[in-house]
């Protein structure tokens, strides 16, 4: 049997890759017969006409702990490696609290909640080193990872002390 790389959509009887098409499992092919060009439009207006019954659902979601543990735990999966169990053997370890500054997170996400600590990592090996605060997550981000960096930040601030 050949693969099958393009699909005709039913809409606008055009010719496309496959990647033009949404994935839906319960079709022979694994797409959609409507193109994404041609969905966009009816999504919109879905989107539109039940846009606060789609928000109010999304934010009761996302305030749900069962669920907001599953995203969790499906992300720290597929980013990691790592299991829920994983991240808080490193976390006790760790005391609960940022490898950097020995302080627990603070920062607070936009339902309210404090975030988790931050799994720093070599972002050219992707291995993780430990758990950060938001605070100095994004510090050593905003120096991109750079130790030479850091001294010389270091060195100014102790310039001026």
């Amino acid at each position: 049997m050949p693969l099958v790389l393009t699909k005709i959509c039913y809409s606008c009887k055009q010719e496309k890759s496959l990647d033009k098409f949404h994935v839906d499992n319960t079709q022979s092919d694994g797409r959609q017969g409507k193109c994404k060009e041609c969905r966009r439009p009816e999504r919109r207006k879905y989107y539109l006409q039940d846009k606060e019954q789609i928000l109010k659902k999304q934010c009761s979601d996302y305030k749900n702990p069962r669920y907001k543990k599953k995203r969790w735990a499906i992300r720290l999966k597929h980013l990691w490696g790592l299991s829920i169990k994983e991240y808080e053997e490193i976390y006790n370890k760790q005391n609960g609290v940022c490898a950097i500054c020995s302080q627990p997170e603070i920062v607070v996400d936009k339902w309210g909640n404090i975030k988790r600590l931050s799994i720093d990592h070599n972002h050219r090996t992707k291995k993780i080193r430990k758990l950060l605060c938001d605070h100095c997550n994004r510090g050593l981000g905003y120096f991109y990872d750079n130790s030479t960096l850091l001294l010389k930040a270091s060195l100014y601030l102790k310039e001026f002390e």
